[in-house]
């Protein structure tokens, strides 16, 4: 059984990787720099294909397996700010607080 892990991360960068999958460089406050290889994410009914993309503040849960770091599942970290949301915006300065 695989453990699991939620950690708030920024998406420094992607590479596609076969035909769905992609894998993702993370900084996290919790571990610093890791990879993830985020499986199926590239398939239209993905919900975790807009998340993962480069410079977003997401939180990611994290399997640890055999072949490396493995993500369950993302989401966006939406800005504490009022008005609609603006996911690009603040993400960095939400992150740093």
């Amino acid at each position: 059984m695989a453990h699991a892990e939620t950690l708030e991360a920024i998406v420094l960068q992607v590479r596609d990787v076969g035909e769905a999958d992609r894998y993702c460089l993370l900084f996290t406050k919790e571990r610093g720099r890791i990879a993830v290889r985020a499986r199926a994410v590239r398939k239209l009914k993905s919900r975790m294909g807009g998340s993962l993309i480069p410079f977003q503040h997401v939180r990611v849960g994290v399997k640890k397996s055999d072949a490396g770091n493995i993500a369950a599942g993302a989401a966006l970290v939406e800005a504490e700010r009022p008005g609609p949301p603006q996911p690009g915006r603040s993400s960095l300065t939400s992150f740093a607080s």
